[in-house]
């Protein structure tokens, strides 16, 4: 196992990584990225992409995620595509170790449009992370100075006959980002019955003619509002007692085989979308001390996503330079806070556990920073993630000079 040091490692290969690197870079932290074996994140499995700024015409996923490592780069940023296993802190260091094969591998989906570069392509989520796997021949053990963690999340879906083949050619996992492409098409299903699968097919039926919500037991768990909301919806239809079987098609998504109260048929579709949950790809940081919540995801100082913990500054505060734990109000007098910050002269221990809160996007423990999917339990877009890396970043800089 080969040693290093470095100045901070991000880990990570979707938008949250690459802008956080790309930030970092340009602050001249000199960025170490553990991509992971299979680098990209979840745009890996889309075609084209509308609703990311700077493209007139779209982008296809595999080609966003490209042109962001390129920029990364160009930009002097060191990548091992290697999938991080361990986290820990020694002293005032943290050690990740890393293990998997040097070689960069792209793996996702190739648009219908294209000819594969990989007959052997498979659909595979943000950052996978192996539980059996142990650093070998080839691993490494990394330290650094800081942390950021931008390891993704992956759609839950049911593994169905014909997934893997379809994914991206008329079967989703997002709805909300697809919805436009299906414009004057007549059959989608949604599979869910939460109220994330409600929203998927209240925003999809209002460009196809026939939603279909396939819930698999007697009733829905979503919540009543949305429940509600979806009965007042013309064309959207609740199958309950249904699963699907099987998705078949040649090129893309034709029929989608259903059990339907224990009689199975086929019925023609243009489009399915999973709606049964996202899990982040944070297992692997058992044991470390970063703090997630019961789904898994990363907790933050002070997430944009919910209300900042006791103590924490508000996000009128820290843009104003107000230290609300503090019980001021005149931002003249955050400035020698900020002075203090920017220098590393801190009173004491405790003043220092205090300032961690001006770092939103810092973890459990000072100096591991944490953005995108595997934070975004909400938003879940790439334009979302790509800010939350930038933040993470600028997050990082300045913690790393008050120290």
């Amino acid at each position: 196992m080969t040693k290093s040091h470095h100045k901070l490692i991000i880990i990570g290969s979707g938008p949250a990584a690459w802008t956080a690197a790309i930030y970092a870079a340009r602050a001249e932290l000199k960025p170490l990225v553990l991509a992971g074996e299979q680098s990209g994140g979840q745009l890996m499995l889309t075609t084209k992409v509308e609703n990311y700024p700077g493209f007139a015409d779209g982008v296809m996923g595999q080609d966003l995620m490209a042109a962001m490592r390129q920029q990364a780069e160009k930009l002097g940023v060191e990548i091992i595509d290697q999938n991080a296993t361990a986290l820990s802190v020694i002293g005032s260091q943290f050690s990740v170790v890393s293990s998997g094969s040097t070689g960069f591998q792209s793996i996702g989906l190739e648009p219908a449009n294209r000819q594969p570069t990989n007959r052997k392509q498979k659909t595979l989520p943000d950052f996978a992370w192996t539980k059996s796997r142990r650093a070998g021949e080839n691993g490494k053990q990394i330290t650094a100075k800081a942390v950021i963690l931008a390891t993704g999340a992956s759609a839950i879906t049911l593994k169905l006959p014909g997934e893997d083949r379809l994914m991206g050619r008329g079967v989703g996992t997002c709805a909300v980002c697809d919805a436009p492409f299906y414009k004057g098409k007549d059959t989608v299903f949604i599979i869910g019955g939460g109220d994330s699968a409600i929203e998927e097919a209240m925003e999809i039926s209002k460009f196809a003619s026939n939603i279909i919500v396939l819930v698999r037991k007697d009733s829905m768990r979503a919540s009543p509002i949305m429940q509600k909301r979806i009965e007042l919806a013309q064309n959207i239809k609740i199958w309950y007692r249904s699963e699907a079987i099987e998705l078949l098609g040649d090129k893309r998504l034709e029929k989608v085989k259903v059990n339907k109260d224990g009689i199975i048929a086929e019925f023609s579709a243009d489009g399915l979308f999973y709606a049964i949950g996202h899990k982040p790809a944070t297992e692997w940081l058992k044991g470390s001390g970063v703090e997630v919540d019961k789904n898994g995801y990363i907790s933050t100082q002070s997430s944009v996503l919910g209300s900042p913990p006791a103590g924490a500054w508000s996000a009128s505060d820290w843009r104003a330079g107000r230290l609300s734990d503090l019980g001021r109000s005149v931002v003249g007098q955050s400035v020698t806070e900020t002075d203090e910050l920017k220098t590393g002269k801190l009173e004491s221990e405790n003043r220092k556990q205090r300032t961690d809160n001006l770092f939103p996007t810092m973890t459990s423990i000072s100096g591991i920073f944490a953005a995108g999917d595997c934070v975004d339990f909400r938003y879940r877009q790439a334009i979302v993630a790509a800010g939350f890396g930038a933040m993470a970043a600028l997050d990082c800089q300045r913690w790393l000079e008050s120290q």
